[in-house]
């Protein structure tokens, strides 16, 4: 609804892991377990369409409802994974997906808070440690990600600016993932400097 008076009368319904919940006759999500901290959990927004069944298909609008009404079963339900957001994890829910939707979602909202490795830092360890993502994981891993429509990246530490985390994302990702990922900065304030490095 775009406004705050619309947030006064927000419905929040807890999600265990692998529980799902449904939004409407189209859409449900379903939680799945990331690694953080803290205890955490992401979640995919599933579509579910009927589709009337192959063998139907040239029938008659009148044929086809009258067999509905009669109770045979004339749809094939398609359920597609459509976004998947992690919020904070360790790259770790990529390689080893407690739910395979999470690399088949038409779009992934996720983070890189890590984008460089500081002069005598382990920024790889760094990210772990506090359990977030380095950039530099999906570079080396950007052929799991072949199924996947479109990435966001969020979540960049405030050390980065808009345009730093643009020319990182353009420099250091392969080709396949450059065309794939974007990075949400609007957000981000404008005082951040550019590292050094």
């Amino acid at each position: 609804a775009q406004t705050v008076e619309a947030l006064e009368n927000v419905n929040i319904i807890p999600v265990a892991e692998d529980e799902a919940v449904r939004i409407n006759s189209r859409y449900f999500v379903k939680a799945f377990p990331t690694i953080h901290r803290v205890p955490s959990q992401g979640y995919i927004v599933y579509k579910e369409e009927k589709k009337l069944k192959e063998e139907f298909k040239g029938m008659s609008g009148f044929d086809v409802a009258a067999l509905h009404r009669e109770g045979k079963d004339i749809h094939d339900v398609i359920i597609t994974p459509e976004i998947a957001y992690t919020g904070d994890t360790v790259f770790d829910v990529f390689t080893n997906p407690s739910n395979p939707d999470l690399l088949r979602v038409k779009l992934l909202i996720t983070e890189a808070t890590f984008l460089d490795d500081d002069i005598g830092k382990n920024m790889f360890k760094k990210a772990r440690e506090y359990g977030h993502i380095h950039l530099h994981e999906f570079v080396e891993n950007a052929n799991i990600f072949e199924e996947v429509g479109h990435i966001i990246l969020v979540h960049f530490s405030n050390k980065y600016s808009p345009k730093y985390i643009s020319d990182c994302i353009r420099n250091k990702l392969p080709q396949p993932l450059q065309g794939k990922v974007t990075p949400a900065t609007v957000a981000k304030a404008t005082t951040a400097s550019s590292p050094t490095s």
